[in-house]
């Protein structure tokens, strides 16, 4: 039997389109749509799909460096999102016309030069977007340009605004806050290891504007002991934060105390990402307890070890816990103290590494004894198994920013 020898032109439509899809780099969308017309007509098929348009400024030695582990970045939806790292993309490219329907465009720069006039060229050409995130290492929390008033003019609609340049947010919660849309708010940059940034949006500026951010789902900040004072001042005029449902949180104070007081404006939260800093939580145990959140995330930098535990018993509902202790104070038996005082726990992840293995199993014996269902890690998180576990999919990309379905 003779077999003909088939090319890659010879496939049909939906095939191609099925291979289309795992391109999301603008450069390879440029190389299909030049093999001809046929190809140039399913590349833009492809295209329209885009929802998050992605781009990445680096200087040349920058783009060499960073070009090998772009692939290793998890993206929001990697057939709903396509990137470029092309330092003249931003005057290039028509949104419009090549994607059509870019709800999200995420920036960043790398560059150390002013990309606000090439953003503002950029959003003009875009159809009416419903977020921006923008982190630009060049912008300080006092850059002004004369493009700022033209890219809030674009902002009119946006759910998600998450941007390290402080104009950029102030300009668009004068001129936009009073329509009260914005989900999402807070440091853009959703690659970022989570630490202590000065880049991200300071609690107090969160606060300044708190009567146009109730209707917020989510946000990244940061407090430390400077605003203390100024937090005095505004509580009694501070709304409750009822539609909170994920915070991400850095605390470099030394007692807590805003953090505190802030937490007890979010009842209905249920994702909780927590970094502690140098204090010795004991205002931090001023903090209502929680019955609404499922997952907890701790990184906690201090000796307070008894504390650690009574903080964590806030949340007696939690399911889904992952906590690292960054100077090694938590035992096998406080493992096992935290799993009795969380009924509900069927996730929990100690993200220090652990090597004695009979302590390891000793502490999985009990949690499943408890509840034969649960999942116990330790070390270094493994996404692929914790991919099996529905609490972990449904929190994993809590903090990128993102556009709701149907938006």
């Amino acid at each position: 039997m003779k077999f003909s020898k088939m090319n890659i032109i010879d496939l049909p439509d939906d095939c191609l389109l099925l291979i289309f899809d795992q391109f999301y780099q603008y450069r390879q969308f440029a190389t299909l749509m030049k093999v001809c017309p046929r190809w140039k007509i399913l590349a833009e098929k492809r295209l329209k799909k885009i929802t998050h348009l992605d781009i990445l400024l680096f200087t040349s030695n920058g783009l060499t460096q960073l070009n090998d582990t772009l692939e290793q970045r998890h993206f929001p939806s990697t057939r709903k999102c396509v990137i470029t790292m092309r330092p003249d993309s931003l005057k290039q490219i028509e949104p419009s016309k090549l994607f059509p329907n870019v709800k999200l465009i995420h920036l960043e720069n790398f560059t150390g030069n002013c990309i606000c006039d090439a953003l503002a060229q950029l959003l003009t050409k875009a159809n009416q977007i419903k977020g921006l995130s923008c982190f630009d290492y060049n912008s300080t929390m006092n850059h002004e340009c004369n493009s700022i008033e033209r890219i809030t003019s674009f902002l009119s609609d946006i759910q998600v605004l998450r941007t390290t340049n402080y104009a950029i947010s102030t300009s668009y919660l004068r001129t936009f806050g009073h329509l009260k849309k914005v989900k999402s708010f807070g440091s853009s940059n959703f690659f970022r290891s989570k630490r202590f940034c000065i880049d991200d949006v300071h609690l107090r500026y969160v606060l300044k504007f708190a009567q146009c951010l109730t209707n917020l789902e989510q946000l990244t900040t940061y407090c430390d002991d400077k605003f203390d004072d100024d937090f005095v001042l505004v509580e009694s005029q501070l709304p409750i934060f009822g539609n909170l449902l994920h915070l991400e949180l850095v605390d470099a104070s030394n007692n807590g105390s805003t953090l505190t007081k802030f937490l007890n404006l979010c009842p209905n939260l249920l994702n909780f990402s927590l970094t502690v800093y140098f204090n010795k939580m004991n205002r931090i145990l001023q903090i209502n307890r929680n019955f609404n959140v499922q997952r907890l995330d701790l990184d906690f930098f201090t000796k307070d070890r008894e504390n650690i535990l009574k903080f964590i018993e806030k949340f007696p509902n939690c399911r889904y816990l992952s906590i690292r202790n960054s100077l090694y104070l938590l035992s096998s038996q406080d493992l096992i103290q935290i799993k009795s005082k969380l009924p509900h726990l069927s996730l929990l992840h100690f993200k220090n590494d652990w090597t004695d293995l009979a302590e390891i199993q000793t502490i999985k014996n009990y949690c499943h004894s408890q509840n034969p269902k649960i999942d116990v890690y330790f070390g270094s998180e493994d996404d692929k198994l914790m991919m099996s576990h529905e609490i972990y999919r449904k929190f994993r990309n809590s903090f990128l920013p993102y556009i709701k379905s149907g938006s």
